[in-house]
């Protein structure tokens, strides 16, 4: 059994309330599924209404269309990286015998330096919001050295249910720190 829907004609006249400022703000969310480009966001949003006009997603009544459009592009954009993860092609098969050198494809150093600027700006608001949590630190430190949820989980000696209750104690704290992905 489904949940019953908006139809084309519903979905436009919600549409037609929106402001401009409005899908702005809805690109915005964009940033926080990691698209920081808003143009690129806006050109989400506008498939996300295009797919919602002519039925291929559906908003379920009672859903406000700011929270569909937010929903169906998080989940255009996720869609899109794995889509890119398939079609990436390895540079090392790109490498003949001859020498060739394809040209590089990854950041430049000003990027590279902002980046870990970042990184670091981040690392030091999440040791200051959970100063008083050892448990979310030991976590936090955990996956930043990238180790697997196992080798957190040795590290503290937690089950499944006491290593997920401190994930979703850290996810709610920096959502409520970051609510939409804000960096300080």
């Amino acid at each position: 059994m489904s949940k019953p829907t908006l139809t084309p004609d519903q979905v436009r006249d919600a549409l037609n309330e929106l402001t401009t400022a409005d899908l702005y703000r809805i690109a915005g969310y964009g940033k926080f599924c990691g698209m920081p480009d808003r143009r690129q966001a806006l050109d989400v949003v506008s498939d996300a209404i295009r797919q919602s006009l002519v039925g291929e997603r559906r908003c379920p009544v009672g859903v406000p269309i700011k929270t569909f459009l937010r929903n169906a592009m998080r989940s255009l954009i996720w869609a899109g990286r794995k889509k890119e993860k398939l079609d990436e092609c390895s540079l090392d098969a790109m490498v003949e015998d001859e020498g060739f050198d394809p040209a590089s494809t990854g950041r430049d150093a000003e990027e590279l330096l902002i980046a870990k600027e970042e990184v670091q700006s981040m690392s030091k608001e999440l040791e200051r919001l959970f100063a008083d949590d050892e448990d979310a630190q030991l976590v936090l430190m955990g996956e930043f050295d990238q180790m697997s949820a196992e080798a957190i989980r040795s590290l503290g000696n937690w089950d499944l249910k006491e290593f997920a209750t401190i994930r979703k104690r850290i996810r709610r704290t920096t959502g409520r720190a970051f609510p939409y992905g804000q960096r300080p």
